[in-house]
């Protein structure tokens, strides 16, 4: 058995401080050994550069290995492109196998004729080996027990993307998720934090199957000019093939371009097949982990499901909730103005937590037909007749309180009947679940909002500290007043 030794960056952008270059050990039967200086960048889970440190002997050649095809005894056959630093294109472009000496030698008869001062057959065999051995071995058991605990941010914006994850955005066609997703995409590539929204800043990639670059142009340029910054970089791609029919060379741009984010406007085409069967689905979520970025999919919401909150899902096969990690649904709400949208956003599905409460973004178009400008909002979803109808039911009860509150002066509050929160949600039981309520908030370690101040009567737990002040200052004053009187 011998041993060799190879140093792998797996690098992402932005690069985290704490990044270093991972050391791999490999015994393998009757291998060379692989010299230390052999670098390999794996940018993605098929898409591997080797290169060589300074000092060594093949310093300024890179090798891309991409694109990997298996012929009829399995080899791994993927394509290799060799570069020497300085020069703008490869001086070798074509499949080679891995395992075979011959055709490893034939690209190495073809380089040395070309620039013969390199020592082509060891740095190709070398390079061929290394990159055999990752790919056959796949992704690599991990001992979590062993493992440092990530400190680095969940998401790419908190709480709408989940970092490294499939995000899914659903809602009906046509109210305007790719203007959510625009906006979300100038956060993150200008790194600009607005609204609440503080977004770690990547490269983005915008994959469109509805629209074109004009068109594009115009509503990211718009963006920006509302949010008052330059136009940051935004990779834009217009598509027509597949992400699983695409996907070898979409990896590529991933890895040529440093891409972190990727934007899938919208999901029907996007897969090149039925949403509705199983195989598609599975098929496009793996494609999606294999680029191992943050994704964001938007989707339409099923028949069933459109105007009906409860029964909402994304349409197609049930695999379009189950395989994302971070799931929201978008309404639009009425504002009796074509100036201005108002959106709700509902989670749905969060695997790495307990979820978030629905947020509330609203757009202001200067001219509604040829905006030149959209400023983007934060809302609170309770001030929207629609939204508010799509609410947790705490929030619902807490809006309705709050009413009450403001109609009813005396201090203290006498509190709500649970009869007339009956009245108010009739499909919610609230009698007997606005315990619930508290324990529910208590699960997704938030504060309770509700406190039973009679049997039968409930009030907000925050405000009875402000009535029992004004209460016990109101008391003070009138013993005070009494007692000059007295005297």
């Amino acid at each position: 058995m011998m041993l060799f030794r190879i140093t792998v960056c797996k690098l992402r952008y932005p690069v985290p401080q704490n990044t270093q270059r991972v050391v791999i050990y490999m015994t393998l039967s009757n291998d060379p050994i692989v010299d230390d200086n052999l670098i390999v960048d794996r940018k993605a889970s098929e898409f591997y550069i080797v290169t060589w440190a300074e000092g060594s002997d093949y310093h300024g050649v890179s090798m891309e290995f991409k694109r990997f095809r298996k012929n009829q005894d399995g080899d791994p056959r993927p394509q290799v492109d060799i570069k020497l630093k300085g020069r703008s294109r490869p001086i070798h472009e074509d499949r080679i196998n891995l395992t075979s000496s011959r055709t490893q030698n034939t690209v190495a008869n073809s380089c040395f004729g070309k620039f013969p001062h390199i020592k082509w057959g060891s740095a190709i065999q070398d390079a061929c080996t290394v990159v055999k051995n990752l790919y056959q071995s796949g992704e690599p058991v991990v001992d979590l027990s062993e493992m440092e605990e990530p400190e680095g941010a969940q998401y790419l914006i908190d709480p709408l993307l989940a970092m490294n994850n499939t995000n899914l955005f659903y809602g009906n066609g046509g109210l305007g998720k790719s203007w959510i997703a625009l906006y979300l995409a100038a956060l993150v590539a200008s790194g600009e934090a607005r609204n609440g929204f503080n977004p770690e800043p990547s490269e983005v990639l915008y994959l469109d199957y509805e629209s074109d670059n004009r068109d594009m142009k115009k509503r990211f340029s718009a963006i920006c000019r509302g949010l008052g910054v330059s136009e940051p970089h935004f990779m834009y791609r217009r598509m027509s093939q597949s992400i699983p029919d695409d996907q070898e060379r979409l990896m590529e741009i991933i890895g040529e371009r440093n891409v972190a984010f990727v934007i899938i406007d919208s999901a029907a085409p996007a897969t090149g097949g039925k949403p509705e069967e199983a195989g598609i689905t599975n098929a496009y979520f793996n494609a999606l982990r294999s680029m191992e970025v943050t994704s964001l999919t938007i989707a339409h919401v099923s028949k069933e499901g459109a105007g009906d909150h409860k029964n909402s899902n994304p349409f197609g096969s049930i695999f379009w909730r189950n395989l994302p990690r971070n799931v929201w649904e978008v309404s639009q709400g009425n504002t009796f103005t074509k100036e201005i949208k108002e959106f709700g956003l509902y989670q749905t599905k969060l695997n790495i937590g307990a979820g978030d409460d629905p947020i509330g973004l609203r757009f202001t178009f200067d001219d509604p037909k040829d905006a030149k400008k959209v400023i983007a909002e934060r809302i609170n979803v309770m001030d929207n007749a629609d939204l508010s109808k799509r609410a947790w039911l705490h929030e619902r009860i807490e809006a309705y309180i709050k009413k009450q509150r403001k109609e009813i002066t005396a201090r203290p509050f006498v509190g709500v009947e649970i009869s007339e929160l009956d009245e108010e949600f009739p499909d919610e039981k609230v009698g007997i679940s606005i315990s619930g309520q508290n324990k529910f908030l208590r699960d997704k370690k938030k504060p309770e909002k509700f406190v039973q101040v009679k049997h039968g009567r409930w009030d907000l737990l925050y405000e009875r500290g402000e009535d029992e002040r004004i209460t016990d200052q109101y008391e003070d004053m009138f013993s005070t007043r009494d007692k000059v009187n007295e005297n």
